[in-house]
């Protein structure tokens, strides 16, 4: 995957239950606590279908060469015109990439959801030797991230 791409957004029904059946129906793979994430009230989804310009950045390229918090990260993100994602991306996203190389993981830089347990969350669109996953991963703003984790951000306005 290049470094920008688009992902289309408000698709499946234009509700949160026509995305969560889409996934569903689908060959992917949904985690217990992304599933979780998926119900919660802060995971909406958009009325109307439109576009979102993505752009994928690691942690060494923010600037962070022995790696950063996810504060950190998303300020610098921010500082070079980057926003958050929808956290409607992280399940669009593993809907539309369906060709995602075995071994990627990509991070949603997005509003972090609490899950069941208290914990804040972010999702992880990844593939591994079990196949295409939507899962969630903490996203405490105090964890420490290496320089090459990847991170999905929104090209600002």
């Amino acid at each position: 995957m290049s470094n920008e791409w688009c992902v289309d957004i408000g698709m499946w029904a234009h509700s949160k239950a026509g995305l969560i059946r889409a996934l569903k129906e689908s060959d992917f793979r949904v985690s217990d606590w992304a599933k979780d994430m998926l119900g919660h009230d802060a995971f909406t989804v958009a009325l109307e279908e439109y576009e979102l310009e993505l752009v994928l950045t690691t942690v060494a390229d923010l600037g962070f060469k022995e790696g950063a918090t996810f504060r950190k990260i998303c300020d610098r993100a921010k500082a070079r015109g980057l926003e958050l994602c929808p956290a409607e991306v992280g399940a669009q996203l593993r809907r539309q990439y369906q060709d995602q190389p075995q071994g990627e993981g990509l991070l949603i830089a997005m509003e972090r959801i609490t899950d069941s347990d208290g914990c804040p969350d972010v999702f992880i669109v990844e593939h591994d030797g079990d196949g295409l996953w939507l899962r969630s991963i903490d996203g405490d703003p105090g964890d420490h991230w290496n320089p090459d984790d990847r991170w999905v951000f929104v090209r600002g306005k």
